[in-house]
């Protein structure tokens, strides 16, 4: 088991990956691991390119709603949760918001395997959850659902997506890989 530190170092490692991919643009998205029984998240208001250390505090899942509510941690917390009482084997959560995740949610319900990259890392489809406010419990609930149909990838209409791993390295490369197929899904249609 790692030490709350390293847990933290590579959150941090991470969101700036993901930033420098353009998932994530100033304070948008959030990145999570669950490990000791706690949730590391990304602190409300912070940006990933700057984010260090201290701004992934850790919660337990009990108090990690009224934490959301105080602004502690990330407003997106009831979809982090949701995603980890849905599937055990979930350890880690991407939410981002590239410009085309946001785009292919709102032109398709289901995104279909679009390249061999998609199969390997998201399997066959990845879902579209309806447009439902963010950080509501009421998202969280819906993201639940489709993660437990067994789909790595989740896109949310007008919103960005969620990608889930047994690592933060596994659900990272699941949102970098459906960016990448949300992108050739425009060239594909022409858009």
């Amino acid at each position: 088991m790692r030490k709350a530190n390293d847990v933290r170092k590579e959150l941090v490692k991470r969101g700036r990956q993901l930033y420098a991919a353009g998932l994530a643009l100033g304070r948008g998205g959030n990145i999570s691991v669950l490990e000791r029984g706690r949730i590391f998240i990304k602190a409300a208001g912070v940006d990933m390119e700057e984010a260090l250390v201290k701004d992934y505090p850790d919660v337990g899942p009990e108090e990690a709603l009224s934490e959301s509510k105080h602004g502690r941690v990330s407003t997106e917390i009831p979809m982090h949760l949701a995603c980890y009482r849905a599937n055990r084997a979930i350890k880690a959560v991407v939410h981002v918001h590239s410009p085309e995740l946001v785009a292919v949610s709102a032109l398709t319900k289901v995104l279909e395997s679009n390249s061999y990259e998609f199969d390997c890392l998201l399997g066959r489809k990845v879902p579209v959850v309806p447009f439902i406010e963010p950080g509501s419990d009421k998202l969280g609930r819906a993201v639940a659902k489709k993660v437990s149909e067994s789909s790595n990838g989740v896109l949310l209409a007008r919103h960005g997506a969620v990608c889930f791993g047994r690592t933060l390295k596994e659900a990272c490369d699941r949102a970098m890989a459906l960016s990448r197929a949300c992108r050739l899904y425009l060239y594909l249609e022409g858009r």
